[in-house]
């Protein structure tokens, strides 16, 4: 289920990827509204960020370095039904704010 959201964090959190995330997460939302509605926020703060607009490589490497891992955890964890999901949740969120400016 979580497969193309998955591999969109994997390939990078693009501008095109990102709007197909949100998308994707909006409509997986009533399966588990903590994890989706959250995830959906966080694409669509970055894509509001981008502005369909490039932005510097630095800023970009930044994002995908603290975002991807826990994301693809946290996906994987959802997967598997892992009673830690809510830590996986909270890693999403403490990196989402360590790379807010």
């Amino acid at each position: 289920m979580n497969e193309e959201v998955r591999a969109l964090v994997n390939e990078g959190l693009f501008y095109d990827n990102l709007l197909k995330l949100v998308d994707l997460c909006d409509a997986r939302f009533d399966t588990n509204p903590s994890v989706y509605g959250s995830l959906s926020h966080i694409f669509q703060k970055l894509s509001d960020e981008y502005d369909g607009q490039a932005i510097l490589t630095e800023r970009f490497e930044t994002i995908r370095r603290a975002l991807q891992a826990p994301m693809h955890n946290l996906l994987i964890a959802v997967e598997e039904d892992d009673p830690h999901i809510i830590d996986r949740l909270d890693d999403v969120w403490r990196a989402f704010r360590g790379v807010l400016y």
